[in-house]
Order: structure tokens, then sequence, then C-alpha cells
């Protein structure tokens, strides 16, 4: 204890770096001295420190390019790093930098690995296997969704144009009755052929066993008229009753779960007029009572609202002629029963 010599070999890794066992020794005594010794970090701070932290860089990184959610992220662990240690200096706290890094490290992966999954799973070609319908060879409806929540609907991605054409076909088993199962296979291959040539490179996706959807990145209002002539000429000489609708991003449609179901109903409208044409996206008619509540006018929004009161007064009509046929039903039962008693 009395050495104040340095040797060579009695070095010692402190968490304020190497130290001499001399300075080892002498703080050791300062320590017991001034009783001002390392204390843990209370609970409640490491949770809602590593919460923050993690919450911070998964946002960067998701937000950012892959480049710059680097250089956030790392900043952000050398910030972590400089309060541990200040934490350890003027708290007493023993903080670990090491465990810092590895969790800054962790959430970065995360985020980079959930915003590049489609990307990974195509590397991986996993998505052969759970990603595309094995009858049309479009990607199935969980996945394109998915897809179409990534390029459409996050980040900067959000305000650029996209459009979605949504086709409504004859379901599989209703085929089957004029034709077989190999033409069956055959015709949906070809529906997705045709929706491919109108935007290569772009995704289709089988939403349900009767529809399909084509993203087309660009596509704007202006563009509709035009686009929907092309597509009447690419299904010209398809056969059987179809249903066409083309819709484009609306700034009140905010999810991509939103924005698919706002096109099926733009599907099953021109599938119900019974004609080959392409329906276009009525934003008052087509998009939910919701967001159209916000925005719309008293009196345009009066319809939809008017539609809904006269559904229910039809049903509680329906309802008092089921409530008078089971009084009459409850009539006669009673009279039975006196007639056996």
């Amino acid at each position: 204890v009395g050495s104040v010599q340095e040797i060579t070999h009695d070095v010692y890794p402190t968490p304020l770096g190497l130290m001499p066992g001399v300075l080892v020794s002498a703080n050791g005594i300062l320590t017991l001295l001034s009783r001002e010794f390392l204390r843990p970090v209370p609970f409640p701070v490491i949770f809602f420190s590593a919460y923050l932290f993690s919450i911070l860089i998964l946002e960067l990184t998701f937000a950012l390019s892959v480049g710059l959610g680097f250089i956030a992220g790392l900043g952000l662990m050398i910030f972590g790093v400089m309060v541990g240690f200040c934490g350890l200096l003027f708290l007493n706290w023993q903080t670990e930098s090491l465990s810092i890094i590895l969790l800054g490290t962790a959430a970065w992966l995360a985020a980079l690995i959930y915003k590049y999954v489609l990307l990974v799973a195509e590397i991986l070609q996993l998505h052969r296997q759970v990603a595309i319908d094995p009858l049309s060879g479009a990607y199935t409806g969980k996945y394109f969704r998915l897809w179409v929540k990534q390029r459409a609907f996050q980040g900067n991605k959000r305000y650029k144009a996209h459009g979605l054409l949504v086709l409504r076909m004859e379901r599989p088993t209703e085929m089957l009755h004029r034709m077989s199962w190999p033409e069956v296979q055959h015709q949906l291959q070809e529906f997705a052929r045709i929706l491919r040539s109108l935007s290569p490179g772009s995704r289709i996706g089988q939403l349900e066993e009767d529809t399909q959807v084509l993203l087309i990145p660009g596509l704007k209002p202006s563009k509709a008229a035009d686009f929907s002539k092309k597509v009447l000429e690419a299904f010209e000489g398809v056969p059987g009753h179809l249903g066409l609708g083309l819709l484009w991003k609306d700034k009140f449609i905010l999810s991509a779960s939103e924005w698919l179901r706002c096109g099926q109903q733009v599907a099953s409208r021109s599938w119900e007029m019974a004609t080959r044409s392409v329906e276009l996206y009525r934003p008052q008619q087509d998009r939910p009572m919701s967001a159209e509540s916000k925005i719309a006018d008293p009196l345009q929004s009066s319809s939809p609202f008017d539609y809904v009161a006269s559904e229910v007064e039809e049903k509680n009509r329906a309802l008092e002629k089921s409530l008078n046929d089971l009084q009459k039903a409850y009539k006669e039962l009673e009279g039975h029963f006196l007639e056996v008693t």
C-alpha cells in the first residue's frame, strides 16, 4: 500500500482506462475515505433510457437513407457513451459503454432489416415459397399489402404520385363450369401478364381469388383518361366478365389497406355495371365515411347518410315483420298447448 513506484507489469483495466497498480491502490483508499462508491444504475433509468435510445435510432434509420441513418445512429451511440461517462464521473453510476454500443447496433440493424425486408426476401429467394400465388404468379395479398405500404406510404414516398389498377374477374370455381383446370390457370396467368405489360417493372398482387391489383408509380389524375384507353386496348380480346377500376393516391387516404379497399370498391362498381369499361375513382363516393366527413361539404356529403338512413329503415321494417311473424307463431303454439292441456 505504501509503494509509490510504477512497475511495468502492474497495470490494470479500470472504467477510466488502463491504470498503474499504485494509482488503483490510491484511488481505492480515497474511495474508502470519501465513501463515494460506484453504484449500479437504477432500473427505471436503464429502462427509459434504452427505450428512448432504441426508438430514436429506429425512427431515424427508417426515415432516412442507409448512409444518413448509419451516421445518425453512430452519432446517437457516441452521445450515449458520453452520457454514460458523465453519469460515471458525476453520479458514480457504473455504466458500460459496450452495452450502449451493442444496443444501438441492434436497433439500427432491426430498423434496416424491417425497412428492406422485401429486398432481403428477394435476394434470398424466400418469396418464391411464401409470397407468390401458385395459380397466377402474382404476389399474395399480405405480401402485396406490405409492398404497397413500403413503396407508397412510408417516408418521403407518401408524397409521390402512385396509382392502382384493380381487376375483378370470375372466381376460378365459376370458370371451371366452362373450361378445364389448366385453362383456368392459364387464364389467371394471362391476366397477370396483361397487367404487367401495362406498367413494366411494377408489382402485381392477388388480393382475393377474383381480384388482381397493379401498382402504377407516377400515375396522376390528369393521366387517368389516357391510361384507361390503354387498359381497354390491352383487355380488348379477353373473354369473360371483367370489372376494371383505376384510382390514384388521395391525400385523405392514409394507409395501404384503406387504399386497396377503395380500389376493390371501384372495381366492384365496374363489375356490377356489366360493361367493358374502366371505372375511375370518385373521392366523395369511394372514400370511407370517416375520412369523407372531415372534408366534404354538408350538401355534397348528405347522399351517403341518406343511403345509410334508408338502409336502416329497410332493416327496421324487416325486423318488424319478423317480430309479427314470431308473435303469430307464439299464439299458435299457445293454442296448441291449451289443447294438449
